[in-house]
């Protein structure tokens, strides 16, 4: 919704690409594109409308409310963890995601909507990213109850396709294939209350 007025944060500049912002069409919205290091970031939009800031998701630099909508994606995953690749530090605290969650919560205006997307599956650390499992996600809910979520996993065979299931338990939502649990994507989008 970058067409739309509003304060967007891109936590982790997946927006950040050539080829995909000017396929958004116009940018009405202030976005700022929050990551780790200036080095590996290109500016692909010179506007006055688009800005970059580089920092740590777990310690976000701006006041509690400032963004009316946020999108981070494919980025939790890798907080906490070895982010040389991407020009950051090697880190080792995989736990430390939730604080970076917690901060973009903070962040999210009364009203705003967050929209959140993860590796879902069988819980493992790949030592510069991580998959989160049905716990994780619930961890996550749980750190907003009185807000509105909705959630979307999706598992992968050969294709993409949306799991059926009535709500997040704590049971592995993916099947087994060949021993191993299958990893799939969760999308979660969080709505915050308005007061």
């Amino acid at each position: 919704r970058l067409s739309e007025p509003g304060k967007v944060l891109d936590a982790g500049c997946s927006l950040n690409h050539a080829d995909l912002l000017p396929a958004m069409g116009p940018i009405q919205a202030r976005l700022v594109h929050f990551t780790i290091s200036a080095e590996r970031e290109p500016v692909c939009i010179d506007s006055d409308k688009v800005s970059y800031v580089f920092g740590d998701l777990r310690s976000i630099d701006f006041k509690d409310g400032t963004f009316d909508r946020i999108v981070c994606v494919s980025t939790i995953e890798h907080v906490g963890l070895d982010n040389t690749v991407y020009g950051g530090p090697r880190d080792h605290d995989p736990a430390s995601w939730i604080t970076a969650y917690r901060e973009l919560l903070r962040v999210l205006a009364p009203g705003g909507q967050m929209l959140i997307t993860f590796p879902h599956g069988a819980a493992k650390n790949h030592g510069w990213f991580q998959v989160f499992d049905d716990r994780d996600l619930r961890r996550m809910l749980d750190e907003s109850p009185s807000d509105r979520h909705q959630v979307k996993c999706y598992r992968y065979d050969d294709w993409w396709f949306e799991e059926q299931h009535g709500g997040v338990t704590h049971a592995p939502l993916l099947p087994a294939v060949k021993g191993e649990a299958v990893t799939g994507l969760a999308v979660l989008l969080v709505t915050k209350r308005a007061s």
